[in-house]
């Protein structure tokens, strides 16, 4: 699933197609495809400005998810979160959610997920102006980027470091 949406997201029909997979999930009774895909169309809202509907449905899903107790779910929707704040210009609980995601993904040993994560947190901290913690979630992220022999998520996360280098100076 996830790969599919990777590869519609900046399709002109993301909407139309995922309103469409959310229809046949709902037809299936398949709850947990449903609102994974509404999270990534959530993700889609948030960065086009929608913040509002996108925070309330992500909250609504987040409590569904940990009503059954569907770990990859919840830290799905912790990432979404995270992001939505951050484009709503709420560092404060775009940080907080990160942080959450941040942990949940360290107990489940999720390298790629570790990567992306701390290199959001680290972008977070250079939005407030906040070099040394801005380096410090880069450098994290950069170790966990490493790990997962991702080439694209290695130079994606260096980037940020150059970033946050750049901040400090």
């Amino acid at each position: 699933l996830r790969s599919y949406i990777a590869t519609i997201k900046n399709d002109s029909g993301f909407m139309s197609k995922s309103t469409s997979l959310i229809n046949y999930f709902k037809s299936q009774h398949n709850e947990k495809g449903r609102d994974f895909v509404q999270l990534y169309v959530n993700d889609q809202l948030a960065k086009t400005g929608n913040y509002i509907i996108a925070l309330s449905s992500s909250l609504e899903i987040l409590d569904r998810f940990k009503q059954r107790e569907y770990t990859p779910g919840i830290l799905t929707a912790y990432r979404i979160l995270s992001t939505t704040y951050y484009y709503a210009g709420d560092t404060k609980l775009d940080v907080e959610y990160g942080k959450k995601a941040a942990a949940l993904a360290r107990s489940m040993d999720n390298n790629s997920a570790l990567a992306s994560i701390y290199n959001n947190l680290s972008t977070s901290y250079a939005q407030k102006k906040m070099a040394d913690s801005a380096i410090a979630y880069a450098l994290q992220a950069v170790v966990y980027a490493e790990k997962t022999k991702d080439t694209t998520v290695t130079m994606s996360v260096y980037g940020t470091l150059g970033e946050a280098y750049i901040l400090q100076k």
